[in-house]
């Protein structure tokens, strides 16, 4: 036993950090308990077999390093008490709980709030497992991203209510419910077209109101609807930089471009060369955001800076003769 008390306290010492009262430990489970209260310290990692299902050992080392729960025994990855102290400090440590605590409603609920989710709520409001992430995800879609539990994973309610909330939440679900047509159709309709079949992406009146929503969707539509003179406008009124994803053609469309610089100065860095030579153009962009210049053609920039000099310059004199 000496000789086991040796051998951890050399290793523990050997880690790098500084451990109070680690000196006077007389077994290894006291080494043990005195190295966990190192914050961030995966000290289960360097623990014997035994005490990784030690309870007092783990409870200790969850409280300072939630994830440190992967490193506990499979049954106390299913005590409520040990996965209820992990998840409270790290919510994703939710991951390596048991199937059965996945799905508890005590668990999830102390999960949801750890990210800020369903703060002021408790037990008692649900019956279940279920009822706590539906109501958490119709808050915030992207709560589906906590859910660890293959039952509330597959749910097709759970999922459309988060999808609902949050188009890109989608991207949470598993592979088999992302194929769902009614889940496509709710993700698409909340501005995320990217999961959108061939159908969806080329259905013009659907993905006009798709990038009314977000513009930047134009890039997940058809190559047919990114040459739509009609689509891309209204793509690139709602984020200029959209222009990125039109049609070689629609870059060189000055009522297009126009519509997108001015909306978003940065987008004529995607206007054709042509335009970016543009006076017009690289004028309406500056307006917006002045570093757009650095987009605009050579000779262009050179034109307009001198024209800034001379009026930096005549302000300067007029202020200077009041003096």
């Amino acid at each position: 036993m000496k000789g086991d008390i040796e051998v951890a306290m050399a290793t523990m010492k050997h880690s790098g950090y500084s451990i109070e009262g680690l000196d006077e430990c007389e077994t290894v489970k006291g080494v043990m308990l005195a190295v966990v209260k190192v914050p961030g310290m995966a000290a289960l990692r360097l623990a014997p077999k035994e005490l990784k299902g030690d309870k007092e050992v783990v409870m200790s080392a969850v409280a300072q390093n939630g994830r440190a729960l992967h490193l506990a025994s499979t049954k106390l990855k299913g005590d409520k008490e040990v996965v209820m102290a992990a998840v409270a400090n790290e919510p994703l440590a939710l991951e390596f709980a048991s199937e059965r605590l996945q799905n508890d409603k005590d668990v999830l609920l102390i999960a949801m709030q750890g990210i800020g989710i369903l703060r002021g709520t408790c037990s008692e409001q649900f019956e279940t497992g279920k009822d706590v992430i539906m109501t958490a995800v119709a808050e915030d879609g992207s709560a589906l991203g906590l859910v660890m539990s293959n039952d509330l994973k597959n749910c097709k309610e759970i999922v459309l209510a988060a999808v609902q909330q949050s188009a890109r939440s989608v991207f949470h679900a598993t592979k088999v419910l992302q194929k769902d047509p009614d889940v496509i159709l709710a993700a698409v309709r909340g501005g995320c077209l990217e999961v959108a079949t061939a159908e969806q992406k080329n259905d013009k009146q659907l993905v006009m109101n798709v990038v009314a929503k977000s513009g930047f969707a134009l890039g997940a539509a058809s190559k047919e609807l990114q040459g739509d003179k009609e689509v891309v406008m209204v793509a690139v009124a709602q984020n200029g930089d959209a222009l990125e994803f039109a049609s070689i053609e629609l870059k060189n469309d000055k009522e297009v471009v126009m519509i997108a610089v001015t909306q978003c100065g940065s987008a004529i860095q995607s206007a054709s060369t042509e335009l970016k030579g543009d006076k017009e153009v690289v004028m309406a962009a500056v307006a917006n955001d002045s570093f757009a210049l650095e987009f605009a053609s050579e000779s262009l920039q050179k034109k307009i800076r001198a024209q800034q000099n001379i009026i930096q310059f005549k302000t300067s004199s007029t202020f200077m003769q009041r003096f």
